[in-house]
């Protein structure tokens, strides 16, 4: 097995962004790690509001969970705006922003004495790496078409 056969077997897990098509897949990578963190938080407040019991004299828990729940479907809606920045515009500060958002589910997983789906929520924080190398290199292709200064790469 030669040195190029190798690193075509892991273009899947970190592509090169110099060439167009693994760069549209580094983008992609990144968007699907944003779909991951929406569908996991749509995932947990259905899962919430089918257990929720509302005491009907008590307006002040009432209020509170309709408060929470409004809480929780912008913390739904915020990840599954940047994913579609990401896969839409190429947009570097959503794949950031997505990043932080995986890192952060990641420490609170480790912080809550592991999960089943560690490695998965691992493997999501690579993909959304890929996100943000793939939209910083379409970043940088685009400045130098349109003649602007180089940026200094921020990874």
């Amino acid at each position: 097995m030669g040195k190029e056969d190798a690193s075509k077997e892991y273009k899947w897990f970190w592509p090169d962004t110099s060439d167009p098509t693994q760069r549209k897949k580094a983008v992609d990578q990144g968007a699907w790690a944003g779909l991951w963190i929406t569908l996991s938080f749509c995932f947990i407040l259905f899962i919430n509001s089918s257990t929720l019991e509302i005491p009907a004299a008590n307006i002040e828990s009432i209020v509170l969970q309709f408060i929470l729940f409004r809480l929780f479907v912008y913390i739904i809606v915020i990840p599954g705006f940047l994913t579609w920045r990401v896969w839409k515009e190429n947009c570097f500060i959503s794949a950031i922003l997505i990043l932080i958002y995986m890192v952060c589910e990641v420490i609170l997983t480790i912080m809550d004495s592991g999960s089943d789906l560690f490695l998965l929520k691992i493997l999501a924080v690579v993909l959304a790496m890929n996100g943000v190398r793939g939209t910083l290199a379409e970043r940088k292709i685009r400045s130098s078409q349109q003649g602007l200064p180089q940026e200094q790469p921020i990874l």
